[in-house]
């Protein structure tokens, strides 16, 4: 699954993690006319540059000149290989989306209304105020 913003992502404690058992490095953005021209195989290519996966899942199986996920045309060298997802990725590809601003499943009432039962009185009683 991509992300709103063309491209699959992992979280930072696995890139960390495989970054320090020496299975990542730092991505640096790369020149778009040289990628254009063929200099730079669409492998090198950072993932978020090209609108591809972390795990070079988009260029597994292909070879050949080929559109990213933003539309560059570059050409693929078929030589990329598939990054192994650590537990960290299993953890954050099984998230599911939520609504709420703190990430949790709990949806936060913006009408300031608050639940029937959330009134000050309510949470007085609650907190042992009154």
């Amino acid at each position: 699954d991509n992300s709103a913003r063309g491209f699959k992502s992992r979280s930072m404690w696995s890139f960390i993690e495989a970054y320090e058992k020496g299975e990542a490095s730092h991505l640096y953005p790369v020149d778009p006319a040289k990628v254009k021209r063929g200099e730079i195989a669409l492998k090198d290519v950072p993932y978020m540059q090209r609108g591809g996966s972390w795990d070079n899942s988009d260029l597994s199986g292909k070879k050949g000149w080929m559109n990213t996920g933003f539309g560059m045309r570059a050409f693929n060298d078929g030589k990329a290989e598939i990054k192994k997802e650590n537990k960290y990725d299993a953890q954050y590809n099984n998230l599911k989306p939520s609504i709420s601003f703190f990430g949790t499943d709990i949806a936060i009432d913006w009408s300031g209304k608050g639940a029937a039962n959330d009134g000050v009185a309510a949470r007085a009683k609650k907190n042992g105020i009154s």
